[in-house]
């Protein structure tokens, strides 16, 4: 079993929609985690977390502008309060042919009414001696919150937003890795490099090609 507590302060400058600056502006979040991790079998092995995340001040950038329906812009607003909830489960499993398995859930619900539904899949096999490569798929589905807009009134009142990340939405993530684990000497046990690749696609047609390298040391 395990739990963690996180506390962060974000203090950063304020701009509005023509660049100036006014001030600072300031967030805070703070997060608590719980999560339990089983054995089921020799090769299978199971966790479930639970996530609470509380976000309190300026839950924005301070520049992001909606459109108006008079052909100029206006600034978004947001509540200065933000309740988040994610669950998530997960199953690894050992394959006979000295691959592995991973299956992963998620899903979220906040207070300002955003839902979403997540899921991955990872499968990983060793090639020969530390050579392994990797393939993942993921899915992800979510609503947007009532204050989504593409266009408002100069006049209108209240919350909005146009940011595209916040809006109804649903993405799908495919990529592969190669990882080689190359012996040193005795105390420096490894030297271990990944290469990897996804190209992420988003329904409101969004697309990025994403490319990672790691190189570290095991000891």
């Amino acid at each position: 079993m395990g739990a963690s507590v996180n506390q962060i302060l974000d203090w950063f400058d304020r701009f509005d929609l023509d660049g100036s600056r006014h001030g600072r502006a300031t967030r805070s979040t703070t997060n608590l985690n719980v999560d339990v991790t089983q054995v089921l079998s020799p090769t299978t092995i199971a966790n479930v977390a639970y996530g609470e995340t509380v976000q309190l001040g300026t839950l924005g950038n301070t520049w992001n502008s909606v459109p108006l329906d008079d052909l100029t812009r206006g600034v978004e607003r947001l509540p200065g309060h933000r309740l988040r909830h994610v669950a998530s489960a997960r199953v690894a499993q050992w394959l006979p042919w000295e691959g592995a398995l991973a299956l992963s859930y998620r899903a979220y619900l906040d207070s300002w009414g955003i839902g979403a539904q997540s899921g991955e899949a990872k499968l990983s096999q060793r090639v020969w001696g530390g050579l392994t490569v990797r393939g993942n798929y993921r899915y992800h589905w979510q609503t947007a919150p009532g204050f989504f807009t593409t266009l408002s009134t100069p006049t209108a009142t209240g919350y909005r937003t146009s940011d595209s990340d916040l809006a109804r939405l649903h993405a799908q993530t495919i990529g592969g890795a190669v990882l080689v684990d190359l012996p040193l000497a005795r105390r420096v046990r490894d030297l271990h490099v990944d290469i990897g690749y996804e190209r992420y696609v988003r329904s409101d047609n969004l697309k990025i090609d994403v490319t990672t390298c790691g190189l570290g040391f095991l000891f």
